[in-house]
């Protein structure tokens, strides 16, 4: 997910798209562990809004997605 650019258009779809930069079996990739964001600085601003609104101050919250 990513923010639109502030001009013009985003367009995130080109032929090689989907192509990998990496042509090495899957396994080498996932031999390490590796904790990345996978939404933009601007997208993870707005979760973290929106859950300080539905979650009480000193709420928990079981996350079984981990």
């Amino acid at each position: 997910m990513q923010l639109p650019l502030p001009v013009g258009t985003s367009d995130f779809w080109y032929p090689a798209a989907m192509g990998r930069l990496d042509n090495r079996g899957d396994e080498v990739f996932y031999e390490r562990t590796r904790l990345v964001h996978h939404l933009d600085s601007h997208c993870r601003a707005q979760i973290e809004a929106l859950y300080g609104q539905l979650i009480p101050a000193g709420g928990k919250v079981l996350d079984l997605m981990s």
